[in-house]
């Protein structure tokens, strides 16, 4: 029997703020923005204390930051999930800031990524990624309210140059100042009243390993299914080996994936490639490399499963020996933290087990905004 997703079509509140006051912090800060300081990746360790971590019923200005009737189900119901994990498992492991996201054209928002985390610290194998709108001069605020928060607090703290955990965080500690005030910046412009779309991705083991991904946006009627696009569905299924080996790739069953915007990626991301390397295989390897690149693709040109394929599917490439042309670049670091490789490692910024699990694509996308909010940040 296939998994069988249900989407929550409830409506999003559209209420005001809820009163509280809005949180004062003195701004003092030097305008020198690190790619970790817009993707902060909270540090996930087996000895954390999944308390430690921000749940998604925690409430400021605009409501909880994540209200269940509107979570994408298996997420949003009840039970224990049967290890899957569901709305009270969800934690928020990362999240992101982009003052013009291709949604809308461009469009400031920022992106939290909630997983279930269960109370051994084992970090489920799914992702709730919400995104909230907010005006842009007050996401260039939290902006500076973070970099505020990053030279109060992490004097001496050393930037490495591969996006990875934030360092003022793992240096400081899930409880300490930093991240108390991130907490507080976090309550204070984000909430259900400002979501605008939510987007989903569920490991399900029945009939083998099933990645399900799915979407809503907001509509005048709230928030409804998306059609994924060029797939025709509202929902997205990937099916593949589940390698537990954190080295090997692994890969996905082609007969059954469609990754319609890209077509050319099911070859090369498939379980059964051959041994030796094509020019089909090779001509595969340069569209993963153009899909991670953030000037040629974005979410809304590219389906859910080309986009999340293609840092397996660029990394089987480089095991034939193809060399990449045409990548992004930066005068940025574009390195990345990603220590569990199968190809069916879908996470571009969260966590697989408790391994650290970033995308080319992300570490891409990092470098873009942190220019942008520098820039804008310059007197």
């Amino acid at each position: 029997m296939r998994f069988a997703v249900l989407l929550a079509l409830a409506a999003c509140s559209t209420s005001g703020p809820s009163g509280s006051p809005p949180f004062q912090l003195d701004l003092d800060y030097d305008s020198v923005v690190a790619s970790a300081d817009v993707s902060i990746l909270y540090p996930i360790t087996a000895a954390t204390d999944r308390d430690q971590l921000i749940a998604p019923t925690e409430a400021g200005r605009y409501g909880q930051l994540l209200a269940a009737d509107i979570t994408p189900a298996p997420f949003g119901s009840a039970g224990d999930g049967g290890g899957l994990g569901y709305y009270d498992d969800l934690r928020l492991v990362s999240l992101r800031l982009d003052p013009c996201s291709a949604r809308g054209g461009c469009s400031p928002e920022v992106r939290l990524i909630y997983q279930p985390v269960l109370l051994d610290t084992d970090v489920v194998d799914g992702a709730v990624h919400v995104f909230y709108a907010l005006p842009a001069d007050e996401l260039r605020l939290m902006l500076e309210q973070i970099l505020t928060l990053k030279k109060a607090h992490g004097a001496g703290v050393a930037y490495p140059d591969a996006l990875g955990p934030h360092p003022v965080l793992a240096a400081t500690g899930l409880e300490g100042p930093f991240a108390e005030g991130l907490r507080a910046v976090l309550l204070d412009h984000l909430g259900t009243d400002r979501v605008v779309r939510v987007t989903m991705m569920q490991h399900a083991f029945l009939d083998g390993h099933i990645w399900v991904f799915a979407q809503l946006d907001r509509g005048a009627a709230g928030l409804v299914a998306h059609t994924i696009i060029d797939l025709g569905a509202q929902r997205q299924e990937i099916q593949g080996a589940g390698a537990t080996d954190p080295l090997f790739l692994g890969g996905i069953y082609p007969s059954a994936q469609a990754t319609p915007s890209v077509p050319e990626l099911e070859a090369l991301a498939s379980e059964f490639r051959p041994e030796q390397p094509t020019p089909e295989l090779e001509v595969a390897f340069g569209k993963a490399i153009e899909v991670q690149h953030p000037d040629l693709h974005s979410s809304e040109d590219t389906d859910c499963g080309s986009c999340h394929i293609a840092e397996g599917a660029r990394r089987a490439g480089e095991a034939y020996g193809f060399t990449p042309m045409g990548e992004f670049t930066s005068a940025r670091s574009l390195a990345y933290v990603r220590d569990s490789l199968p190809l069916t490692n879908f996470h571009a910024f969260g966590y697989l087990g408790t391994a650290v699990s970033i995308m080319q694509r992300t570490a891409n996308e990092s470098a873009v905004v942190a220019d942008r909010m520098q820039a804008d940040l310059a007197p």
